[in-house]
């Protein structure tokens, strides 16, 4: 670690989104800006333009383009590594995946004071649809803090996709139609290889099948889907996004079983926020021991925490002894984080 590398590699939150002045370089900013890093494909961090000079994993370049027609300039691949024209001096920029999605990457700067990462949103292990998310040791980190509660401790994944493929087995065994809310781009792969793993039959929302669409086209095994057709009589398991739960072709069916597929279900408040019938806490982010570990692994001198609890949990790293200081992520649409499309 070098001495003073947490002021020299200060994190600053401007109106555009965070910036790293050392670096000229803004993080996953709201608004387009010549030097940006996307870190994932994900609406609520994607500005509706992207500028000059736009860093992202190559995954994440497919699936900006197919999402919504943008360009990145310069897509890494895992590991590799750029020369970056930066204040501080010589500098070299690589990614390392960040969990969370597909293509989803933290930025990795190594800089003559030290190294910052930024995790963007973030989940350490192994994906069924992605690659494994792990801490990187640095000298700065900026962490997300969605679920950074002691409240939101999740159960292991493996039991929670089992439960979510029983109950749907069952309501399907009863003549009813399970219908799952989960957001179009990670969730929904994720559950349709899980449905896909206990031969479910899956029938799709069109967002969903445009990225499962993108996914297989990017390498990824998926199931095949069905998509919604009025009057569709063959029994099988609905997966929507949570925005689509009160359009007409889930209105008219009957006997539909509605279950919310969210990192949120640890709230008492999500089951009637959605009508649900069933709650899962299946997440695409990081829970509480799962930050804690990442900040403790990667050695940091100092953190930043953004999004969700950043205030809190930054208060709870004090407590521990750690140097940590939230940063508000101005201008950030949070339009779709209300739909449950930017979040979960």
């Amino acid at each position: 670690m070098i001495e003073g590398s947490e002021e020299a590699l200060a994190v600053v939150a401007r109106p555009e989104g965070l910036y790293v002045p050392a670096l000229d370089l803004f993080l996953d900013p709201s608004a387009p800006v010549p030097r940006a890093f996307v870190s994932h494909a994900h609406g609520d961090h994607v500005a509706a333009e992207t500028g000059a000079i736009t860093v992202s994993s190559r995954e994440t370049a497919a699936l900006l383009a197919a999402r919504f027609g943008l360009a990145v300039s310069r897509p890494l691949a895992w590991g590799e590594a750029i020369a970056w024209e930066a204040p501080i001096g010589p500098t070299v920029i690589t990614l390392m995946p960040a969990g969370h999605v597909l293509g989803a990457a933290q930025l990795v700067a190594d800089t003559p004071a030290g190294r910052l990462v930024y995790t963007g949103d973030y989940q350490s292990g192994p994906g069924l649809t992605h690659a494994a998310g792990a801490p990187v040791p640095c000298d700065v980190l900026v962490i997300e803090a969605t679920f950074g509660l002691p409240i939101f401790r999740f159960p292991p994944r493996d039991g929670v996709r089992a439960d979510i493929a029983g109950w749907c087995a069952a309501r399907l065994a009863g003549d009813e139609i399970p219908v799952l809310l989960a957001y179009s781009l990670g969730k929904a792969q994720e559950l349709c290889v899980a449905l896909g793993e206990d031969g479910l039959s899956i029938v799709a929302h069109g967002a969903v099948r445009r990225m499962c669409a993108a996914y297989s086209e990017l390498g990824v095994r998926l199931p095949e889907t069905r998509a919604i057709v009025a009057g569709d009589a063959e029994p099988g398991v609905l997966v929507i996004p949570p925005w689509a739960r009160g359009q007409p072709f889930v209105k008219r069916r009957k006997n539909t079983r509605i279950a919310y597929v969210s990192g949120w279900a640890r709230i008492d408040a999500a089951r009637e926020r959605f009508d649900a019938d069933a709650v899962f806490t299946l997440s695409d982010h990081a829970d509480f021991d799962d930050l804690l570990f990442t900040v403790r692994t990667s050695g940091a001198r100092r953190v930043y925490t953004t999004y969700g609890h950043a205030a809190p949990f930054a208060a709870i790293l004090r407590d521990l002894g750690i140097d940590a200081r939230p940063l508000e992520a101005h201008g950030r649409d949070t339009q779709e984080e209300a739909a449950g499309e930017g979040i979960s």
